[in-house]
């Protein structure tokens, strides 16, 4: 769906007016959305999608749907697109502050059941699941989509255990192995780094519960590859140190 008008503009235009006496602007929102799909008594549904998936996508998706003069059902529209994950800008270049930055750890908060993952880390995971594919990537850091925070994900074909909050690499060979590598944050870039053939590593999942994790071959070769990345370590700096 395209628009005349830039997005910037359309959500000025969209944002709920202070006058309205809505205690926040994320309830004038709930607001305008449930009136809009014509379903008013959602409106504590609408609100708690707006804090699932943020005030800014929410935006995106309203001003989509308002914009566009072929949607027969706003109502269905706007739950098909609040559920799908967003394709995340890559960060590139091999001098971008963010990817030469150290990522920091997730703060967590401990609770009977394990650490406690906000709903924010959830979506992002996500949402970084959804942009590996998109770009065909077979692993994808935190800081490469703008967040300095320890985090990284593998494909679900490549690991069951897919989702590296806060990760540790406990042990590793002192057999290597030189394997070609790119990396989506220096497209077009293929060089031959070395690495250790298997390590064991652990870290957090999605749901807080700490996993440990035994990997060789192309699955240890990316798990180093990712964790590079949440020191501020592109693959450039290896291949130079080869």
């Amino acid at each position: 769906m395209n628009c005349g008008i830039s997005q910037k503009e359309l959500s000025e235009e969209l944002k709920p007016k202070k006058l309205r006496g809505i205690h926040s602007e994320i309830h004038a929102l709930a607001k305008d959305i449930s009136e809009h799909c014509k379903e008013p008594k959602k409106f504590a549904l609408y609100l708690g999608i707006i804090k699932r998936i943020g005030k800014n996508r929410t935006y995106q998706i309203f001003s989509e749907i308002k914009q566009s003069k072929t949607i027969k059902s706003p109502a269905k529209m706007f739950m098909y697109l609040s559920k799908n994950n967003m394709i995340l800008k890559i960060q590139k270049g091999e001098n971008n502050p963010i990817l030469r930055k150290k990522s920091q750890p997730i703060k967590l908060t401990l609770t009977q059941r394990g650490r406690k993952i906000n709903d924010d880390i959830r979506k992002l995971a996500k949402d970084m699941l959804e942009t590996m594919n998109k770009n065909n990537g077979i692993g994808l850091s935190a800081c490469q989509v703008g967040k300095n925070i320890r985090l990284f994900i593998v494909p679900k074909e490549l690991s069951k255990k897919y989702v590296f909050i806060n990760p540790k690499i406990i042990t590793i060979s002192k057999k290597t192995d030189v394997m070609e590598e790119g990396c989506l944050s220096l497209p077009g870039l293929f060089l031959p780094i070395k690495r250790a053939t298997s390590l064991k590593i652990k870290a957090l999942n999605e749901d807080g519960k700490e996993f440990k994790l035994k990997a060789k071959g192309l699955l240890a070769c990316v798990i180093q590859h990712e964790n590079d990345h949440l020191n501020g370590i592109l693959i450039i700096d290896k291949y130079e140190k080869n």
